[in-house]
């Protein structure tokens, strides 16, 4: 690479010294069998543009089925759609879908019609085309420019792959469905890739064991890795799913009612007695000047959090996540302190505005946080953050059915959920590493939780 220095840092990005980066080995190393393979899709593409045009007609259908993206789809994404649409072909699509006992795929039309002149060397990358399947991944560690590990979530094992332009923008825990070859001896990405949000993660898994279920219902000796290989197309349909039919989150609490945060605000005429008031409540329970709500709900075993109860300055603020929550604890904050406070107001805010609105910075103007050195508003966030993360630590969640974090971690259900919560902000706050965003390390919130953070 002329221009650049042997002690100079690496123009790939990596932080490295150029001589022990992309300048300790050839910029584009293509091996033997990585450009067999090039070889042989470039060769089947274009067999199946001349031989096969209607079947590939028919593939876009089921591949795509109701979605379109060209209406749907700019730029970047549109072609990561073909892409993706390509790779399924090239290994996946069937030759005749109007026949359901025909399991030729256009791969083996390939094969048969130009066995003659493939070398064993084309068969053998070939056959690994053939026996490849999508699944789907988490992103466990990412190596820049190096490689990425990830963890099979349908079919277990773990597998460490060369991939170096994926790294520049996957994340750890990022969940992700790729195919897999081993190529050269080591695990390398075909080229398809579908991202998939953190939160899906759970209902992903869940779907694709359905699926599988569904099939060896009418196929017994189907195992799961025929499933995915059957069934690859349902990976582009869970990609669009949110795109073509986008819905707010259905969120309900533990006793069936809608989410909605709720807020219903008292004038206090003396303090002290209302204390004394809030105390003998059935469920109340104390902390300092400020109350938590406890009882129980039919979907729930033992006690959950209703809501909670705190003073700002001479006003009472009752806080619930449904409005039939609040109903209910204004009338008894009215029947056991009637008297002593006078309700004024209620509030109610979306769940989305709501996180929107808890975001660092968010109600400061973007214009004012443009001005603010980059070095100074790292220091803020990290700041501000470490005091957001102290606090919910302790805080009751109810997607923990309303313990705290550190209690939560001592069942092993509770356990799991602090996990993936904590995957789930690793997660963004790599993002925001990688986008140039502010960000911090959580790696301490691990340790005070007493679990042992993922490694590889």
């Amino acid at each position: 690479m002329p221009g650049v220095g042997r002690n100079e840092p690496c123009p790939c990005g990596s932080g490295k010294k150029f001589k022990k980066c992309c300048g300790a080995r050839p910029f584009a190393e293509i091996k033997p069998e990585a450009s067999t393979k090039k070889r042989q899709v470039d060769a089947i593409l274009t067999y199946l543009s001349k031989q096969h045009r209607e079947a590939i007609e028919d593939a876009y259908e089921v591949f795509f089925e109701e979605f379109d993206p060209e209406e749907h789809l700019d730029g970047g994404l549109q072609n990561m759609a073909m892409i993706n649409f390509w790779d399924w072909v090239v290994s996946d699509a069937l030759a005749d879908y109007d026949d359901p006992d025909n399991r030729t795929t256009l791969l083996d039309l390939y094969i048969e019609d130009n066995r003659e002149q493939l070398t064993g060397d084309d068969l053998s990358v070939l056959g690994k085309l053939r026996n490849s399947y999508l699944s789907l991944y988490e992103v466990a560690e990412v190596y820049p420019e190096e490689g990425l590990f990830f963890e099979d979530l349908l079919l277990g094992g773990s597998f460490s792959v060369r991939e170096r332009t994926a790294t520049r923008y996957l994340n750890k825990w990022d969940i992700i469905a790729v195919r897999l070859l081993e190529i050269d001896g080591e695990w390398a990405m075909s080229g398809s890739i579908y991202s998939y949000h953190r939160h899906r993660k759970a209902k992903l898994i869940q779907e694709f064991k359905s699926d599988y279920e569904l099939l060896k219902g009418d196929y017994p000796d189907f195992t799961m890795r025929d499933s995915l290989k059957e069934n690859g197309d349902l990976f582009m349909y869970h990609w669009y799913e949110p795109l073509l039919y986008p819905e707010p989150p259905q969120l309900a609490t533990s006793s069936g009612e809608q989410v909605l945060i709720s807020k219903a605000r008292f004038d206090v005429n003396d303090k002290d007695a209302v204390i004394a008031a809030l105390t003998a409540i059935d469920g109340f329970e104390r902390e300092d000047e400020s109350f938590v709500w406890l009882g129980e709900t039919e979907h729930m075993n033992g006690l959950v959090l209703l809501g909670q109860v705190v003073f700002e300055g001479d006003r009472l603020v009752l806080e619930t996540n449904s409005k039939e929550r609040l109903e209910k604890g204004k009338a008894l904050i009215s029947e056991h302190a009637a008297g002593l406070v006078m309700h004024k107001a209620d509030e109610f805010q979306d769940i989305l505005q709501a996180l929107e609105n808890q975001k660092p910075g968010a109600r400061a103007a973007k214009d004012d946080a443009d001005d603010i050195p980059p070095e100074m508003r790292q220091q803020i966030y990290e700041q501000f953050m470490q005091g957001y993360y102290e606090n919910w630590l302790n805080d009751r969640i109810p997607m923990l059915d309303g313990k705290t974090p550190l209690e939560a971690v001592r069942t092993e259900d509770g356990k799991h959920g602090v996990i993936e919560t904590l995957k789930s902000i690793e997660n963004s706050e790599l993002r925001n590493k990688k986008q140039g965003q502010p960000h911090v390390d959580i790696a301490w919130l691990w340790e005070r939780l007493g679990l042992e953070r993922p490694e590889v």
